[in-house]
């Protein structure tokens, strides 16, 4: 066939059920096959899980049952608060799996960046004394969240903006 000057072959496949030939399109996909296409064409397999339900209607039945369960399992899931409960879980199940990593990787850090790392441990002792008070908003934005120290100079490790990690990012890019 050519299509605009050009020399174009549709692929064609010949169905299990119905015996036509038919273009590849007309198939379902199907990965584990060669032609990365399904036997039966698509109305011949709709034809045949019609049939194959209608012999068992009991077990679909109680299949469409757990389907919808699982749905509603799956879509409770899905609120934010479920997520974000899910990634802690996981970040926990990680860190206790990779413990030895990420402790080799924070004393990497702070031996590459000593004055940074004082200075974040004199926040938290002073903050476990009572002598820094950590805001539970942001003071600039008002978001409550996770608040960080932000130092503005590691010299100075007491002397910090306290900002949530949204306004932290925009006083590091100047935004």
């Amino acid at each position: 066939m050519i299509i605009n000057g050009l020399d174009v072959m549709i692929r064609k496949k010949k169905c299990s059920g119905c015996k036509r030939l038919l273009p590849m399109q007309s198939f379902n996909l199907n990965w584990s096959s060669k032609d990365g296409r399904f036997h039966y064409c698509r109305e011949c397999d709709r034809e045949r899980r019609k049939k194959h339900r209608s012999l068992k209607p009991e077990h679909y039945k109680s299949k469409s049952r757990e389907a919808v369960a699982k749905w509603r399992k799956k879509k409770i899931s899905l609120e934010p608060e479920n997520i974000r409960a899910r990634s802690r879980e996981a970040s926990s199940r990680s860190y206790q799996k990779h413990k030895d990593k990420y402790r080799e990787r924070i004393k990497r850090y702070q031996a590459s960046n000593p004055e940074k790392a004082i200075a974040r441990k004199r926040v938290y002792e002073a903050i476990k004394r009572g002598l820094l008070e950590k805001p539970e908003n942001c003071p600039i934005c008002g978001r409550d969240g996770q608040i960080v120290a932000h130092h503005p100079d590691y010299k100075k490790p007491l002397d910090v903006i306290w900002a949530c990690k949204v306004c932290h990012h925009k006083i590091h890019n100047g935004g």
